[in-house]
């Protein structure tokens, strides 16, 4: 077979194919890598965001991203001062609802333990309809109360 005055066997042919699936391979893992690495830097945004008043800032992961509707998730709630630096030993209550409405949330989620400095997982959260909602996470530090409403729509 000739092609552009050159010559070419059957190996050639066979190599040149093998070579170009390898490089077709390579582009996808590099795809697929790329794609996942992406995704972890998106993890690290807060799918919620709030601030107290007095300084405090309270963000949202939910396990559930994006959030939806009748599905029962957990959330990381990260809970920072002034100074971005974690609040630990907080005693903390959620509630909340669709102010629209008049109602609260459709169950009682807890706070089930500190992860880490600062992080506290919350449980049995769960949305069941569509609309404008409200979260109010309170925590007390010692004898002071601090809470941030956070709005948002299903």
């Amino acid at each position: 077979m000739r092609y552009r005055d050159q010559e070419f066997n059957l190996r050639q042919i066979i190599s040149i194919g093998i070579d170009m699936l390898a490089k077709a391979l390579w582009f996808a893992l590099v795809l697929v890598t790329g794609s996942s690495l992406f995704g972890a830097v998106d993890s690290t945004m807060p799918d919620l965001v709030g601030n107290s008043g007095d300084g405090y800032s309270v963000k949202i992961f939910s396990q559930l991203s994006p959030l939806e509707i009748n599905r029962i998730h957990s959330w990381h709630i990260e809970i920072t001062d002034v100074g971005g630096r974690p609040v630990s030993n907080a005693q903390i209550t959620v509630s909340g609802g669709m102010p629209d409405h008049d109602h609260g949330l459709p169950t009682q989620p807890q706070i089930t333990e500190e992860i880490r400095a600062g992080t506290y997982l919350l449980e049995g959260m769960r949305f069941h309809m569509p609309g404008k909602w409200q979260i109010v996470i309170g925590f007390r530090l010692g004898n002071q109360l601090h809470s941030a409403s956070i709005e948002f729509q299903l």
